[in-house]
């Protein structure tokens, strides 16, 4: 591949300004009308290709990239296969740590969810548990024999979704 910056006479980071001035002197210099030696015509077209390549913010990004790393439209298929392959298997891994970043959100969410369920339960156990031990004690000392029966058969019944609670935790 040939040097534009070398056939133009600038610097790699010349300035489109710079570029041009060197161009119209080496197109003054080199044209056919006034160039006499031999392969003058080749070298204006030399010229101009480097010019019409270097003029253009993209075409100019795009040689530079060439320049640098090599130019990849004239590699074999072997190589330009290879290129494709290690950019699928980045592709698949990106999916792959996505979906596991998406199901670590989703366990994190249940985790979380789970947490204040069960918070929630145990406020509303311990808040019943002393409304239904208030309730005993006030059947016991007033004699409220039909009272006592409810706290009590009320305070079964929280032991039974205690434990209840307890052998799904388990599971």
């Amino acid at each position: 591949m040939e040097d534009y910056y070398a056939i133009l006479g600038v610097p790699r980071d010349a300035t489109e300004s710079l570029i041009r001035d060197a161009y119209h002197e080496k197109a003054k210099k080199y044209h056919p009308d006034v160039y006499s030696g031999a392969g003058g015509d080749v070298i204006f077209k030399r010229i101009n290709e480097a010019y019409r390549t270097l003029s253009h913010p993209q075409r100019r990004r795009q040689y530079d990239f060439r320049l640098k790393y090599g130019n990849f439209a004239y590699t074999s298929d072997s190589v330009r296969r290879e290129v494709e392959e290690r950019r699928e298997r980045m592709r698949r891994e990106y999916m792959r740590r996505k979906m596991e970043a998406d199901q670590a959100m989703a366990d994190g969410e249940q985790r979380f969810n789970r947490i204040v369920n069960d918070a929630l339960f145990w406020s509303m156990a311990v808040i019943m548990s002393v409304l239904l031990m208030y309730s005993v004690l006030d059947a016991w000392i007033n004699g409220d024999f039909l009272m006592l029966v409810f706290s009590i058969t009320g305070v079964g019944v929280g032991v039974l979704a205690y434990y209840q609670l307890m052998v799904r935790k388990k599971k």
